[in-house]
């Protein structure tokens, strides 16, 4: 307590000030409740993926799958509108690699990892 202390009347000293920031990096990691409900399975796979995600409110949906060059493998055509609650929908990945399913889920947007394995 005293180092702080010490550290708090230096930093206020040379100009500092401290203020109440949105997004400090100890919630950097936390993820956004339809990333948590989101979940890609079996993982890893042969190459049949199933998407199952729960919405609290009608969102917007896309889901795209990239392989580790960036190239769309996958793409749904275009942005739904689906209702609140549990969805699911089934992909075929053809080659063995690491994917990459991209979301946009109302205004939100994430990536999962997906490895195909023969």
């Amino acid at each position: 307590n005293i180092y702080y202390q010490s550290f708090y009347a230096d930093f206020l000293s040379l100009g500092g000030s401290l203020s109440s920031v949105s997004g400090c990096g100890f919630a950097a990691g936390v993820k956004k409740p339809i990333e948590n409900s989101t979940v890609i399975s079996p993982d890893p796979t042969t190459g049949d993926i199933t998407i199952k995600y729960e919405l609290q409110t009608p969102k917007n949906v896309s889901v795209e799958i990239c392989n580790v060059l960036g190239r769309k493998i996958i793409s749904s055509d275009n942005i739904d509108l689906q209702g609140a609650g549990i969805h699911s929908c089934n992909y075929t990945i053809g080659q063995p690699g690491i994917y990459f399913v991209q979301f946009v889920i109302g205004s939100e947007r994430f990536t999962k990892k997906v490895l195909v394995a023969r």
